[in-house]
């Protein structure tokens, strides 16, 4: 999800860059877009091997890799993420 993500932001970057032709939405669309070969050459085969040894199931079975895991690892980061967002979207 990271990489179609980080494609959508470089382009919507370019586009504002040209219609502002202001420097700080190119280097942005630049440096956004740089993270795709990032993600595909190195997180998304790390991901697969977690996946592969958490639950001894392919790729395609992502859910049960998500079911092995389970949410009580990532609940209490859920409030930290949004005073996380809430401070970005209010310091910009």
């Amino acid at each position: 999800m990271q990489a179609p993500l980080a494609l959508t932001g470089s382009i919507a970057a370019l586009v504002a860059w040209w219609f502002e032709r202001r420097a700080g939405w190119l280097l942005g669309g630049i440096l956004l877009f740089l993270v795709i070969p990032f993600t595909l050459l190195v997180i998304f085969p790390t991901n697969i091997e977690i996946g592969k040894r958490r639950t001894g199931f392919a790729v395609g079975r992502g859910g049960a890799a998500f079911a092995t895991v389970g949410l009580a690892s990532c609940g209490p980061k859920r409030a930290e993420r949004g005073r996380v967002s809430y401070f970005f979207v209010f310091a910009c």
